[in-house]
């Protein structure tokens, strides 16, 4: 009877073992996605940035465009 329920605790216990691995793994996979993500959304603000600069700049053109226009 002890025998048996030893057993049942140890496929037990090395049941939990693999679901703790399992999650373990998954964690990791998460933080590295997490830091390409982060690397990818700090690009993108960069991008951002330079979009906005070059938008300003068509503006200034445009305006400059219709200063001539006026003239």
């Amino acid at each position: 009877m002890e025998e048996e329920l030893l057993r049942q605790i140890l496929t037990q216990l090395q049941g939990l073992t693999s679901e703790v691995q399992a999650i373990k793994d998954s964690q990791e996979r998460m933080e590295s996605d997490l830091s390409i993500l982060q690397y990818d959304v700090g690009h993108l603000k960069k991008d951002v940035k330079d979009i906005k600069r070059d938008l300003g700049h068509v503006w200034t053109d445009i305006k400059h465009f219709d200063n001539r226009l006026a003239a």
